[in-house]
């Protein structure tokens, strides 16, 4: 089940408004199906943290809102000192010393990416020390392409191609806050279709 979830009261254990999502009557469900001697467990996300916790039913307010009491946080993780987001779309991918007018550049796909650094999937490897010169659009919060160099730290062969992993070096403050700005966007995006409540067993 999707939702949307909200402090409602903050006393101890703290009080939370559940809104079920659904474009319609018909798919959306009811609160009235969530039942008071059950546990439910909620998976949300708060600012850069991924939060898992438990509760319980503390009222029904209509047919698609209902509040929980929190009982337990079994959960929290913050894993990277940039979160990151999923990402779908070509970087333009050559070694940082060849000269971008006499090399043809490899077009790779980006997986996921942060304020340090991104996930590519390629069709050669690429050597981990490896340093990289790329080139790739966020049109809607860049200016103009953003041009930076990168070091390779992982590359794996999961089956066809391989996943590569760089990080950023010496990005500049303002591609640095365009990618920022890509991944709170994102994360938005992303939040919204991630809080789901299930039976907890």
């Amino acid at each position: 089940m999707h939702g949307r979830v909200i402090a409602f009261a903050t006393e101890e254990p703290p009080v939370l408004r559940f809104t079920c999502d659904g474009t319609s009557r018909r798919d959306r469900p009811s609160a009235m199906n969530f039942a008071p001697d059950e546990n439910y467990e909620l998976l949300t996300g708060v600012d850069f943290r991924s939060i898992t916790l438990q509760a319980r039913l503390h009222g029904v307010e209509s047919e698609d809102k209902v509040l929980l009491r929190a009982q337990e946080i079994t959960k929290s993780e913050q894993r990277r000192e940039y979160f990151r987001v999923r990402a779908d779309f070509t970087v333009q991918v050559m070694p940082a010393e060849a000269h971008p007018n006499r090399h043809v550049a490899q077009v790779v796909c980006a997986r996921d990416i942060s304020g340090g650094g991104m996930r590519m999937w390629t069709r050669v490897p690429l050597r981990p020390g490896t340093k990289l010169r790329l080139n790739f659009d966020l049109a809607e919060f860049a200016r103009q392409p953003i041009q930076c160099y990168a070091i390779v730290v992982r590359c794996k062969s999961p089956g066809e191609g391989y996943d590569v992993a760089v990080t950023f070096e010496d990005l500049d403050g303002e591609y640095h806050d365009a990618i920022m700005a890509f991944c709170f966007a994102k994360q938005r995006e992303q939040l919204r279709n991630q809080v789901r409540v299930r039976d907890f067993e």
